[in-house]
């Protein structure tokens, strides 16, 4: 069905055609809601309704779906489509006038419902375009919901989530398990005040006394850090809870308890501080409430490609990539009205290269004297990508420099596989290569098939070292379609004597809903009944 401009499309599944045509009457009478009509399709079984949707060139606002069909009970058939088709909204016609058989229908994921002989020209359109508005609301809520769940778990800063009642830790995010030691299982088995943390929230009122507090927590193997705590009540899970952002601030509250020794060390001795300021390796900026720099030391103006004078009367807002300028606005609104603010920062050197700063800055407003805001930074950029190379490293065989099996619930951790296809790749005779010349001829041919794999594939393709002598070649999302091409590929590379060994293949492509593992087990079916027949082939 080719979608007009200005009409909801209905796919009425319906096997009475008495019924069904009541209800293209009832259609061709309604009113437009909001400047739409309805224009319908009909179909008279589920099993023709599912190929239906299934057709590329068919798109459907709405199915209006009898609950009475003969292929298929009540409550398969409103899950199916909602597991095939999760975006399209639902609304069920019933024979009967129970509503009980009516609600049983919504619980399994029908937006609405219709009781037929009851139906009318009006409640039919209005029922049809509020199920289409619900649904829109209720998939944008969902896409809500991921964003949110992205920015807790890739977040940098430690996050925690705990009852305010029993202190118990309900979630916690990747930062949390880097920074304190133990894992998101260990963290959900824990109260806050294994941590250290005191129990600083009124339940009932949300007085959150210690927001804004450094505190001293200990990690898993007894170290001491002061993290600057953030928190914030909220309900999760159907709990009062409680959202900690804890950011550690160990080394910049001592740079910072020192630059404060400092600054008040001025009333007596300015030459010492502009001394400090000149000399210091620290990260040093004095800028005013509405963002202009009103002095960087060295240090800082090198770290930012200028020249300290240079810097002099530049905004804040021109030190930090564009799509970052909002939040530079943010600080200065929170600096002013608390006083102070550590946190987080990307700043742009002169030459484009984007540094990631973390800061403690503080406003200084003494009697009469114009307002200035002293901060110290430190450049965590390098630290950053070092703890990166560290994380790759573990996902990464360290012979072949392929992936690892790790890397496989990296993937899926993170939620990025999304559809799929594998090539699994198993060389043979390799028992034989060690036995007969060595474990290091073996290293030698494991390390050349990768290379030559990677030879034959794309570079979002990728290859992972499986175990001993098995490989996999992953693609991804579009390129899963291509694994039998690549199968092909491989096969005739290698019987150009391109590969350092012969090489058995299987392969598949992800089905439904099923788990990488599943996909895995059937190409790894494949290559075994490929070797057998091959095999039995030579035997004859």
């Amino acid at each position: 069905m080719t979608p007009m401009s200005n009409a909801r499309n209905v796919l009425l599944v319906e096997d009475d055609n008495i019924d069904a045509q009541l209800i293209e009457v009832h259609l061709s009478k309604a009113a437009p809601v909001r400047e739409q009509t309805f224009q319908i399709d009909r179909v008279a079984s589920f099993t023709a309704a599912m190929r239906r949707l299934a057709e590329p060139d068919r798109h459907y606002d709405v199915v209006l779906l009898d609950r009475g069909l003969p292929d298929t009970d009540r409550a398969s058939a409103i899950e199916t489509l909602r597991e095939r088709f999760p975006a399209l909204p639902i609304v069920v016609l019933t024979g009967l006038d129970d509503a009980a058989t009516a609600m049983e229908a919504v619980e399994h994921g029908a937006q609405d419902y219709l009781v037929k002989g009851r139906v009318t020209a009006e409640s039919l359109s209005r029922v049809l375009h509020y199920a289409i508005t619900r649904q829109k609301m209720e998939q944008q809520l969902r896409e809500r919901e991921a964003e949110h769940r992205a920015l807790f778990d890739q977040n940098p800063v430690p996050i925690w989530v705990y009852d305010l009642e029993t202190l118990q830790i309900l979630e916690a995010n990747g930062a949390a398990e880097r920074n304190y030691g133990w894992t998101r299982e260990e963290f959900r088995a824990m109260r806050i005040t294994d941590l250290g943390m005191p129990a600083g929230a009124d339940a009932e009122s949300g007085d959150m006394v210690l927001d804004g507090v450094v505190q001293r927590h200990r990690t898993r193997h007894g170290d001491e850090i002061l993290a600057d705590v953030s928190v914030h009540t909220m309900e999760f899970r159907g709990r009062n809870a409680c959202l900690v952002l804890a950011l550690d601030v160990t080394e910049t509250q001592r740079l910072v308890e020192e630059q404060a020794f400092t600054v008040k060390a001025l009333t007596t001795s300015e030459q010492r501080y502009r001394e400090l300021f000149e000399h210091g390796l620290g990260l040093i900026c004095e800028h005013s409430l509405d963002g202009t720099v009103l002095a960087a030391n060295p240090a800082a103006a090198q770290a930012l490609g200028y020249e300290s004078h240079e810097l002099a009367g530049i905004s804040l807002a021109e030190l930090v990539p564009e799509r970052f300028r909002d939040q530079v606005r943010l600080y200065l609104e929170t600096v002013a009205r608390q006083g102070s603010f550590t946190g987080m920062m990307t700043v742009q050197r002169r030459d484009g290269q984007w540094r990631a700063w973390r800061f403690h800055n503080r406003l200084y407003a003494d009697g009469n004297a114009t307002p200035v805001v002293i901060g110290h930074a430190q450049d965590l950029t390098d630290e950053i990508r070092r703890q990166q190379e560290v994380e790759d490293a573990s996902l990464t065989d360290p012979l072949t420099g392929a992936r690892n099996r790790r890397y496989l619930d990296y993937l899926q951790r993170g939620g990025e596989l999304k559809h799929w296809g594998c090539v699994l790749v198993d060389l043979d005779h390799f028992k034989q290569i060690n036995d007969t010349y060595g474990h290091e001829r073996g290293d030698e041919v494991l390390v050349g098939v990768v290379v030559f794999l990677k030879s034959q594939t794309r570079s979002d393709d990728v290859v992972v070292r499986m175990g001993g002598d098995e490989f996999m070649v992953l693609l991804f999302n579009e390129a899963a379609a291509n694994a039998p091409a690549l199968v092909e590929r491989i096969t005739e590379a290698a019987a150009q004597g391109k590969s350092p060994c012969g090489l058995s293949l299987g392969w598949a492509i992800r089905a439904d809903s099923e788990t990488l593992d599943r996909t895995m087990a059937r190409a790894d079916q494949q290559l075994y009944e490929k070797r057998r027949h091959r095999r039995g082939e030579h035997a004859e």
